[in-house]
């Protein structure tokens, strides 16, 4: 019996991550209400707080797999990184894309530092999940470098990886801001540009 109540326990919440995940996709985050997801996978307003306490926790518990996947793509990067410097870190870049079913801007919009949600605690616990792991990762990445030859052993990696973080979520931002006027390829393309940029200072 109890093990009938977990499965049917875990079928609703995958209803309810489905629900929201083509609410959000049209309408956007911030016009999606709980009450209207509720709705929508047929259950009460109190069994989705207790799920996942939040609007912010429903979409952490859709982005949580995806953080996973890019975690998992730049360790990749990291354990066998292209010879250039700049090119390693370009990969690594691409490695936090977004899959292509992830690139609604709906969805997106809610991680932007003018979101109405940027109150809400499990949101902004995805948004330290994703800081935590990025950091982490270009500083891995620069301590192989540094390994190999291929980046100067002199500067503050601490500095570099603020700095990288920075360009990162600086395109990312006018990625958002563009509401769709800008393909993500374009947003690459001058990222991996300026990335050139500042390698060529460091290594000189």
């Amino acid at each position: 019996m109890a093990g009938l109540r977990e499965r049917s326990k875990q079928k609703r919440r995958q209803t309810i991550l489905a629900v929201a995940d083509t609410l959000i996709r049209q309408n956007g985050y911030g016009q999606t209400t709980i009450e209207e997801i509720a709705t929508s996978a047929d259950v009460s307003v109190g069994t989705l707080y207790s799920y996942f306490g939040s609007k912010g926790g429903v979409l952490g518990a859709l982005m949580l797999p995806i953080v996973d996947q890019m975690e998992r793509r730049a360790a990749k990067i990291i354990d066998n990184p292209p010879e250039r410097g700049v090119d390693a870190m370009a990969a690594i870049f691409e490695a936090y894309r977004f899959n292509d079913d992830w690139k609604s801007l709906n969805i997106l919009a809610a991680f932007a530092h003018d979101s109405a949600d940027r109150g809400d605690a499990a949101l902004e616990d995805i948004r330290k999940a994703f800081e935590r792991v990025k950091k982490r990762q270009l500083r891995e990445l620069l301590d192989r470098l540094v390994d190999q030859g291929k980046f100067p052993p002199t500067l503050d990696l601490d500095d570099v990886v603020a700095l990288l973080y920075m360009l990162l979520i600086s395109h990312f931002e006018d990625y958002l801001a563009a509401r769709g006027a800008m393909p993500y390829e374009e947003m690459m393309v001058n990222m991996q540009r300026r990335l050139r940029v500042m390698f060529e200072y460091w290594e000189t």
